[in-house]
């Protein structure tokens, strides 16, 4: 496990790694659609797939791949917690009336996350965390001018809302 994986004290049980992706390759700028919206890569992370496993009961739709009505759309949620664990996240949602997200890893999201510092050996990393979410169609508002590239997502619901990755990006310090 990385050292960044680490430090936040996640569970492996937490994640399926056959699903874990790297977009740090900066070639793989092609957005693709979900839910009749684009979306927006997140080159310079990686994707850690988090576990869903007996999540969402008889209801997959949401996550399909083939740019169907049902399917829910992509977008990306900076968090300011160095531990985001499902039950504070859940908390936290619960608590707020209003959640926004961004369509846009770079440029959106990545700006209102906190980043974290992480010391292994003689090398210090610099690491931000983004949550990969979707959303479910008709139940966000699009908000414009508040990202500085792309749109901000409006939710009230906070069940119309599933995160299904942690990204990562790092950089030495």
């Amino acid at each position: 496990m990385i050292p960044s994986v680490s430090y936040l004290q996640i569970s492996p049980f937490d994640f399926q790694p056959e699903f874990n992706y790297n977009y740090t390759n900066k070639d793989q700028s092609i957005d693709k659609q979900y839910g009749g919206y684009p979306c927006h890569i997140p080159i310079g992370w990686f994707r850690h797939a988090l576990s869903l496993a007996n999540k969402y009961p008889n209801d997959d739709s949401w996550f399909n791949h083939s740019n169907v009505q049902l399917q829910w759309p992509i977008a990306y949620h900076g968090t300011q917690s160095a531990c985001p664990t499902t039950t504070t996240r859940q908390q936290k949602m619960n608590r707020v009336s209003n959640f926004y997200l961004s369509t846009h890893p770079n440029g959106g999201a990545d700006e209102y996350t906190e980043s974290f510092h992480v010391s292994t050996n003689d090398m210090q990393f610099h690491f931000q965390l983004l949550f990969q979410c979707r959303v479910k169609p008709e139940s966000f508002t699009v908000r414009e001018g508040i990202m500085n590239t792309g749109h901000a997502w409006k939710v009230n619901q906070p069940d119309a809302i599933r995160p299904y990755s942690l990204l990562i990006r790092k950089s030495i310090v």
